[in-house]
This record gives C-alpha cells, structure tokens and sequence, in this order.
C-alpha cells in the first residue's frame, strides 16, 4: 500500500459574547476529512483521554458538527471510548469550501450545563487540543471521526487581546522539499514463542509509517516490539501468550488475539452478515467456549510525559525508553503450526476492534536465506511516497456559508487566530507548530 503525503494547514479564529464562544475552523482538507477542536483532558500537556472536543465537517454540501467525549483512544463501544455526546451543544452550524480551503464555524456555550462537558476559560490559559483525519460513513448514524491523522496541542487564553495572524493559505511546495517520515526499524520476530500486550502507536513513525494509515489509538506488541513483521515456517508449532486484556466491560482495554487472513482484524466488532462473510478468515486463536479470540489480563506498554517529544526519536529503541514497560502474568495462550494450506501472508490483529496488528509471513523454512532477506526487507521498507498531483484536490469550491468573516470586520468583536501549517513560518498568535499528515 502507497501514502501520499500531503501538507497540510489549520487555522481557529474565535470572538466572544456574554456567554458564547463563536468559533471557526479553516483546513486545508480533502473530501470526507474532519477537523476537530477542544479542551485537552489535562490541564498542563496535550491529552486526547479526557477531552471534549468539536468534530466539524462537511457532508456533501452540508456542514456538520458534534461535540466528542474522549473516554480513551478506542471508537465507541456500549458508551465507553471516543463517544459523541447526546446533548447537542455546537449550534449556528454554517460551512463552506473556497478556493480549497474548508471554513466551518459553530456556537458553544462557555458553560452547557452538562456535567460531561469542560468549562470553556475566559480570562486565563487552557490547554486545548486540535485534529485532522478521514471520516468513515456509517448507515445508520452518518459520518463520524474515523482516526486522527494528526495531532496537537496548545494553551491559549481565549480573552486575551487580538493577534495579527495571517490568513490561511495553501502552501506549495514540491514533494523533494517534504521530510517523509520512514517507520522506525524493528528487527523481524522469529521465536516459536511470542508475548503480546497492547501499547501506543508510536508517533508518526510508528503504526503510522509502519502500515501507513492512522492508529486507532494503541498497537500490538509483540516481543517488546512495536508492530513486528513476525517470520513462521510451516509444520513448526508457534506459542502465543496474550496479555491484550480480559474485562469485557472496559471495551477499550480489551482486546482478544486471533490470527487471520483478514488485513483488518476485529471480527467480533463485525455485523452478523460480515462475520459470516468472514467466517472462514479465522486460523487459530478462536475460542469456541467464548466465541472469541484469546484473552489474557491487560498489561499494556504505556507513555509517560517524555514520550510526546520521544514521536521523533532516531530509534525505535529511544523511543521505548521512555515509556513504562509492563509486569505480564497469567497470559492466554494458544498454539498455532501453520500448514501447507496457510496463505503466504497472514496478520495477528484484535478480535474485538479492527487495525491493531500486522504481518505474519510464512515460509516454508524461514530460516533459508530467500526467508530472512525478505522479512528483513519487510522490516525496513517505507512505502511513503509524494504523488505528482500531491494538491490536485484543492480547486474553486461553493460558498455553503457565511462562516466568521463578517465577523472579523465587526468592531465590535474581537477576533482571534491561530495556525497550524506545515512548513511555513507565519507571526502568528502564541505559537508556531511545524506538522506533516501522512494519509
């Protein structure tokens, strides 16, 4: 699978009444992306756990808005992960795309009333978080957030004087001046013994160089390895010991493991009709008594402070450094001896949500040098490329909207900007962040 890398750029500007804040967030997206705003779920750094954020959008010619509780980095399951809240608190809706960029701005209340919902700072610093992604549209509830393909964060005082930020603008820069970013090394996984936990995706240089799509939140590990290539022959017996979680009730910390031929995993989040499709993907690890995959108590690698800055570390090794390494007891296991009917290419992935894991090669012998040069190969590869139409889909848009910006020749309000844009050096409002998406 190719990525295309493409630049990218968002920029907030707000004014405030008695008791609302008038937001309006501009981007630089392709059709079917997001933006999102809100407060970070720590007072001091960038959190995704614990925020309240807007999701925006437009939906064909409509613009779209929701307010998102972030109870973990997993989707929604039975009211626990990213859930959209009920209470409809982002109101005067209004978008538009113009020239490539896309404008949609919304009402909130400083205080809505729910308990679920953060208290919009007036007249001190708060720590806010931003992101960009693809939607993904579902029948029955429309487009939601799918993952994000960046992030950030940034403290801002909402009552603070206006800034003379400039305007967004479409930066063009051709593909030899953009720094793609290549996954880190992780030495292909052999042993006929393999220990799995959960932990974070890693940066722009993990789970997303490494399988080029965004993360869902966390990744398997396997061996201490961050999304390993693993390396099997056939007719040897291969020991899985599982410590993905086992408490059904905490959907976002629990997570069966299964082999498949199925590139996505998550069998169990899958209609009635998909499972039955997809049946005959799964090669061991299903138990029958649960009709789930394997589970085994939660011992997940998890980040500390040092990990945000550790995103752009040289080595995969720096980067484990700075995270908690797990105590794993009491694993699930199961054995696998894949045969000569076992597929050249097979995954190790969640049973209960889809994306989390990655390649299973099997040989015949994996240990005959044809075997080892290819798993090697596989662990060092980057299939990150720039396309030759790297912004062909920016073009003269519709107006669907007024937005702000008749706000910002009112007097009367007092109008704020920040931006986020790749490499361009702007005098900008509070900070300057320099960011890449990969899709």
């Amino acid at each position: 699978m190719h990525t295309h890398l493409r630049t990218r750029a968002l920029q907030l500007s707000w004014n405030l009444d008695t008791t609302t804040a008038h937001f309006e967030l501009a981007g630089d997206l392709d059709e079917g992306q997001y933006m999102s705003f809100g407060v970070s779920g720590n007072e001091n750094i960038m959190a995704m756990v614990g925020g309240d954020v807007a999701v925006v959008f437009m939906d064909g010619d409509r613009a779209v808005g929701f307010e998102y509780n972030l109870q973990s980095k997993i989707d929604c399951v039975r009211g626990q992960g990213v859930c959209r809240d009920n209470q409809k608190d982002l109101t005067s809706i209004e978008g538009s795309v113009v020239n490539g960029i896309t404008r949609i701005a919304y009402k909130r209340l400083f205080e809505t009333g729910d308990e679920t919902d953060s208290i919009l700072q007036v007249d001190s610093n708060q720590q806010f978080i931003w992101a960009m992604g693809n939607t993904l549209k579902e029948s029955f509830t429309g487009r939601r957030p799918l993952h994000h393909d960046d992030r950030g964060g940034i403290q801002l005082n909402l009552g603070s004087a206006v800034s003379d930020c400039e305007g967004i603008s479409l930066p063009d820069y051709p593909c030899d001046d953009l720094d793609v970013e290549e996954p880190w090394y992780r030495p292909p996984v052999t042993a006929t013994t393999l220990s799995l936990s959960i932990g974070p995706c890693g940066g722009s240089r993990g789970y997303r160089a490494i399988a080029s799509k965004a993360c869902s939140g966390m990744a398997w590990y396997v061996n201490g390895l961050l999304l390993p290539v693993v390396g099997v022959s056939r007719g040897v017996s291969y020991t899985f010991r599982v410590n993905g979680g086992d408490d059904r009730e905490r959907p976002a910390e629990y997570h069966p493991l299964y082999i498949t031929t199925d590139a996505e995993g998550g069998f169990g989040s899958q209609t009635p009709s998909e499972q039955e499709n997809l049946r005959g993907s799964i090669l061991a690890g299903f138990d029958n008594s649960t009709e789930m995959g394997t589970v085994g108590p939660g011992c997940p690698f998890e980040e500390t402070i040092e990990s945000e800055s550790a995103h752009a570390a040289s080595s995969f090794e720096e980067y484990k450094q700075t995270l908690t390494a797990p105590t794993c007891t009491n694993p699930g296991e199961f054995t696998w001896t894949p045969d000569a009917a076992t597929p050249d290419v097979v995954y190790y992935q969640s049973f209960a949500h889809p994306g989390l894991g990655w390649k299973i090669y099997v040989f015949d012998d994996v240990t005959d040098a044809a075997a080892v040069a290819l798993l090697e190969n596989a662990a060092t590869e980057s299939t990150l490329e720039c396309p030759d139409d790297h912004h062909d889909h920016h073009g003269h848009g519709h107006d669907h909207g007024d937005g702000m910006e008749n706000d910002e020749n009112d007097d009367s309000h007092a109008v704020h900007r920040f931006v986020v844009q790749s490499k361009v050096l702007l005098a900008c409002f509070v900070v300057i962040f320099s960011v890449k998406f990969v899709l």
